[in-house]
């Protein structure tokens, strides 16, 4: 089962970085549109980046996740937090997935809510020298 949602947020964290990674230009104006003072391309570069790492660290074998999955839930929060403000300035796409797949800020909650819980879950269940 752990496993099973490994691979999972592995599979999810993969694509999404991926079609924001091949619909670069587009995801690149909707963040523009947010108005980020010239920070637009750094940002999208490095949460693609970051993405990537997180397939990356989910894929090695380690003895102990415990830090791997508290960085992605605080990531998860962080994203959540942004979501809300999206929701908030009546924003129709959250951008997750770049602009191919469009979804609301509510449906990106109830997402990286779902993935939180994945996450959480498997932090704790991580327990011993050689847990994953």
């Amino acid at each position: 089962m752990k496993t099973l949602l490994r691979y999972t947020l592995v599979v999810i964290f993969c694509i999404s970085a991926t079609i924001k990674w091949i619909d670069f230009s587009s995801t690149l104006t909707f963040l523009r549109t947010l108005n980020l003072q010239g920070w637009e391309y750094p940002l999208l570069a490095i949460l693609i980046c970051v993405e990537y790492l997180v397939v990356i660290l989910l894929v090695l074998p380690m003895n102990s996740r415990f830090y791997v999955y508290t960085s992605i839930s605080v990531m998860l929060i962080g994203l959540m937090i942004f979501s809300a403000i999206l929701m908030y300035h009546h924003g129709e796409n959250c951008g997750c997935f770049g602009t191919i797949v469009v979804l609301s800020p509510a449906e990106s909650i109830i997402k990286n809510a779902i993935l939180l819980i994945m996450v959480e879950w498997l932090r704790k269940s991580g327990k011993g020298r050689y847990a994953t």
